[in-house]
């Protein structure tokens, strides 16, 4: 009988047994190989975050509106408020407030609602805008209005509607508020009976009162109070013997409204307050209607807010934006939010 451990020369040679060195070297040539594995995913989380920057702005359509999302990786936040300026007449339209700053980072997402207030509207804007308030966060006061304007058949602007306010909320809570600026008003004058009439107030640090009106032989119409703080600004009062009209105070974040004098088809009027965390005061008016010569006062500035939840703090002192309504632009400039992450 063959043995079968015996093998010829042409057989393959037996196979050698695997030794516990052999296996204990292939392991520990093995280890250097699964650590660099693990460390890749490593690495590719050291990657930088993303930055980005969203703007929103106003139009005659509407308020700007945007809610963004600043992802919890952002490392720095910035932002520019820049609340609607206010419309023109005879004079100019107050400018809205400016504010730059920081928002500190949470370490997880941050839903933020921008909205830019929409600017005053300016002498001549027809009936769509008559007794429509800009819109923002605080809505711009309405200006004196007038009917037939150059003929139209129809009522029109006739004092600067007051510019709406700007802001960056979480949820409901405004972190950064800027206030925009009074309206002004308008003025008509007979021969030898001159009359002037008063610019709208600047929002900013310290809302400025809209300029006062005034009628030759000592009649004055004052112009709205800016608003401080969360305090509304007052009404605008006349003075002098003449058919005389109070603006109206501001409401809550509201403008107060610019008052009409005349019989509607002549006259002047006061200017609207600029709307914010609180409202400026409407601009009153003078009205001769025996000479047909009257002055109107301009509408006062919204106030701003800089608040601390969030980390927030401003760059700067509350400036202002340098937005105000011309001759060329009757209606006051857009209200402007930018926010700035990396």
């Amino acid at each position: 009988m063959t043995d079968k451990r015996t093998f010829d020369a042409q057989d393959s040679p037996p196979r050698r047994a695997v030794s516990r060195r052999t296996v204990v070297t292939t392991a520990a040539w093995a280890v250097p190989v699964v650590a660099a594995a693990v460390a890749l995913p490593l690495a590719s989380a050291s990657v930088a975050c993303a930055g980005g920057t969203v703007t929103t702005e106003a139009t005659t359509a509407g308020p700007g509106t945007l809610d963004v999302t600043i992802p919890a990786c952002a490392t720095n936040i910035t932002f520019t408020v820049i609340g609607g300026a206010g419309g023109s007449s005879a004079g100019w339209g107050g400018n809205g407030a400016l504010i730059t700053g920081s928002i500190v980072p949470t370490g997880s997402d941050i839903q933020l609602t921008l909205t830019a207030g929409q600017g005053g509207w300016g002498r001549s804007r027809g009936t769509s805008f008559v007794n429509r308030r800009p819109q923002g966060y605080g809505q711009g006061g309405l200006g004196g209005n007038r009917y037939n304007y150059q003929g139209s058949g129809a009522w029109a602007v006739d004092g600067g509607y007051g510019g709406a306010g700007s802001a960056i909320l979480v949820g409901s809570q405004p972190l950064v508020v800027a206030g925009g600026g009074g309206g002004s008003a308008n003025a008509q004058s007979s021969t030898g009976y001159g009359a002037t009439a008063g610019a709208g107030g600047n929002a900013g640090a310290t809302p400025a009162a809209g300029g006062a009106g005034t009628r030759g032989g000592g009649a004055q119409a004052g112009g709205g109070r800016g608003a401080t703080d969360a305090t509304p600004g007052a009404g605008g009062v006349a003075v002098g013997g003449l058919a005389n009209t109070n603006g109206t105070a501001g409401s809550g974040g509201t403008g107060g409204s610019g008052r009409q004098s005349g019989n509607g088809t002549n006259g002047a009027n006061g200017g609207g307050g600029g709307g914010g965390r609180a409202g400026g005061g409407g601009g009153s008016t003078v009205w001769d209607g025996t000479n047909n010569t009257g002055a109107g006062g301009g509408g006062g500035g919204g106030s701003s807010f800089v608040g601390t939840a969030n980390g927030v703090t401003a760059a700067g002192d509350i400036g202002t934006a340098n937005n105000a309504s011309s001759g060329a632009r009757p209606d006051g400039g857009p209200g402007k939010v930018t926010v700035t992450w990396s």
